[in-house]
């Protein structure tokens, strides 16, 4: 499985470059994750819908099982925003 990230972000504070504080920080995070597995949870009920999922229908035809028996918690994509 080869996972591809998209990172984007954006910051800035009111002062000069000299004049940084994480607690003056201002920005944006941007994130979109592609085929990956997150190793350190468990997966549970996110592992019943994943056998549910109309996406996963072609890799079941497949005989394809592996996500549901592989540790950790497979997904096609995640994006999210982060505004702080």
């Amino acid at each position: 499985m080869e996972t591809s990230a998209v990172v984007d972000f954006t910051g800035a504070w009111n002062g000069a470059p000299y004049q940084f504080s994480l607690a003056a920080l201002r920005g944006k995070l941007d994130v979109n994750l592609k085929n990956g597995r997150i190793l350190s949870i468990e997966p549970g009920f996110g592992r019943l819908l994943g056998v549910l999922a109309m996406a996963q229908w072609i890799k079941r035809l497949q005989l394809d099982f592996s996500d549901i028996y592989q540790e950790g918690l497979t997904f096609n994509s995640i994006t999210g925003t982060l505004i702080y």
